[in-house]
This record gives structure tokens, sequence and C-alpha cells, in this order.
């Protein structure tokens, strides 16, 4: 997989797994750090939750993957795609707890 399909599979796993529950105000479109800012405002999620804090991690680490994208087999984004994947899993787990 290419390194734009393989941050954009990354990216659409984690929005998949928070929009599978039913905000009040709306879904989580983005994983960019205004996005999320503002997801967490309108649908009142604590932005020092578990939760929020998995999603600014995963897009910090998304960040870190499209600059390294030049060279996928580079370490930094081999480590960033592994820790997307690691908090993806964390994500679906807080959701579950949401529900």
């Amino acid at each position: 997989m290419g390194e734009f399909s393989s941050r954009i599979e990354s990216q659409r796993q984690i929005l998949k797994a928070v929009n599978s529950r039913p905000w009040a105000i709306e879904q989580l479109f983005a994983l960019n750090t205004s996005a999320i800012q503002r997801w967490t405002s309108v649908n009142n999620v604590d932005s020092s939750s578990r939760l929020a804090k998995l999603l600014y991690s995963a897009s910090a680490q998304i960040f870190i993957m499209a600059n390294h994208s030049e060279d996928q087999i580079a370490a930094a984004y081999v480590m960033s795609k592994d820790r997307v994947d690691a908090i993806a899993l964390q994500v679906s787990e807080e959701i579950s707890k949401w529900e």
C-alpha cells in the first residue's frame, strides 16, 4: 500500500471507530487539531479525557507519517504507523466504554 493510502487508511480506521457511536451534535470528520478541538467542544467531550488524548496522539503520529512519506521504510514512518495502529485499537476500546 502506498504511503498516502496507508495514512488515509489509518485515519479512516480511527474515524470509523469514533463515529461508530452516535454523537450528540456531530461526528468527527478529520484527525487534525482543529477538527478534534471542534468535535470535543460541540459534543461536550472533555479535552483531557483518554479518548481526546488518544485522538491528539493519533493526529501527531499521522503528521509524522506525512513528513516521512518520501521513504516509507524510514524508521520514523514505520514507528508512527505502528503507533497509529495501536492507538486505533485503543480508540475502539475506549469508544466501547462510552456507549
